[in-house]
């Protein structure tokens, strides 16, 4: 499979977190709950969207690796994305409350089954 072009994202310039996955089977049919979609996929390396959210993972087969990895996803609506998500989340993935940080933003923490953490947020004003 190739990687396919990203229409729906408005900007060619963008950061794009590159994680480990112990089982990347295992990390597509994840995400696809989330409603990602395979945008390429290759020996080792797979590559998801949501809209403009594009996560790309590679195969790795020590825990800590993904434990010690993460990303943060600044989205429109995290409320939106909250209450998407939260009914979907089963262990080992883990998520957390939806909050007001200190330092501007209304996010929640989610962990995916390999440990990877994701924050998920919006600047606490637009929220």
């Amino acid at each position: 499979m190739t990687a396919i072009d990203r229409p729906d994202y408005p900007d060619p310039d963008y950061a794009c977190p590159v994680l480990p996955s112990l089982d990347v089977d295992e990390t597509e049919a994840w995400f696809a709950t989330l409603g990602f979609a395979t945008l390429g996929r290759w020996e080792g390396y797979l590559m998801l969207g949501r809209g403009p959210l594009e996560l790309h993972f590679w195969s790795c087969q020590d825990r800590a690796i993904c434990e010690a990895s993460g990303a943060y996803l600044q989205v429109g609506d995290v409320a939106a994305y909250d209450a998407a998500w939260r009914p979907l989340i089963e262990a080992p993935a883990r998520i957390g409350p939806l909050e007001e940080k200190p330092w501007g933003m209304r996010e929640f923490t989610l962990w995916d089954p390999h440990g990877n953490l994701f924050r998920v947020g919006t600047p606490a004003q637009a929220a």
